[in-house]
């Protein structure tokens, strides 16, 4: 993303939150840095580096539980178009 597009989705945001740019800022540093700890934790649990119940505690039982049904379907997935 450029910096033009940032800029102007921070314009929109702070139109329609009416919030000083600081607190914005704030606020989308913080949402990003979860976002990016949840996808981290699963990315690490898929990979075996980190256990389940870490990945639980840091990402949510929800994530978690998606994050394994999706692989479940990719593997049926690739299963299936390798003709297994």
């Amino acid at each position: 993303m450029s910096q033009t597009e940032l800029m102007k989705e921070l314009a929109e945001i702070l139109k329609l939150r009416r919030e000083d740019p600081s607190t914005v800022l704030a606020k989308a540093i913080r949402v990003g840095l979860k976002e990016l700890l949840r996808q981290t934790a699963v990315d690490d649990y898929l990979r075996k580096k980190i256990s389940r119940e870490e990945a639980v505690r840091l990402a949510g039982l929800d994530i978690v539980k998606r994050a394994e049904k999706e692989r479940r379907s990719v593997i049926k997935d690739v299963k299936w178009g390798l003709g297994a």
